[in-house]
């Protein structure tokens, strides 16, 4: 079963892939099969019901949490963002922080119920010599990247712009969409 993971990964077919992992789930107990389970459903905390699978794998193989401790953070605090827990969301952020650091190359950016990056409706505006963006959907602030969009944005007015959300081992980030 986990040749056919593999497989139908490369071959990006998702359908055969979500009926592999559904047989997976039957050996959860196998450490192998948990660590493939942890990325899969890592990987698609954006759907709800593979939010409850991975709390209950991570509930159940508690060597997850020793063996991929960073990974295990990232994917918590994604996961406490989903289910708007921002607090949560900042604790696990911290951790990394000052377990590892900023360098680390984990990104992964805020998808809707379908799987595709969600654009949000916000407010840009000032704060301490930084853009941030007042994501109206989720009520919470994130700092705006800034790049050459940002640069013609007008901070003074209420335009409601959009922009992507994105995740990374520091923290959260927005850039605007268009």
């Amino acid at each position: 079963l986990i040749l056919y993971y593999y497989y139908y990964i490369q071959k990006n077919d998702s359908e055969s892939l979500k009926s592999v992992v559904v047989e997976l789930e039957t050996y959860a107990h196998l450490d192998e099969v948990a660590k493939l389970l942890f990325r899969y459903y890592g990987s698609s905390l954006f759907d709800a019901n593979v939010r409850v699978r991975f709390f209950d794998l991570i509930r159940l193989n508690e060597s997850i949490l020793k063996r991929d401790h960073l990974r295990y953070l990232f994917y918590m605090a994604i996961a406490e963002a989903y289910d708007r827990r921002f607090r949560d969301f900042r604790q696990h952020m911290n951790e990394i922080r000052y377990r590892f650091g900023t360098n680390v190359r984990m990104k992964e950016f805020w998808k809707n119920e379908s799987g595709e990056v969600e654009l949000f409706d916000a407010l840009v505006f000032q704060r301490r010599k930084r853009l941030t963006a007042r994501i109206i959907d989720l009520q919470y602030e994130v700092p705006l990247f800034k790049n050459t969009k940002t640069l013609s944005v007008d901070t003074t007015d209420s335009t409601v712009h959009k922009v992507r959300v994105q995740f990374f081992a520091g923290g959260i980030n927005s850039f605007l969409a268009q």
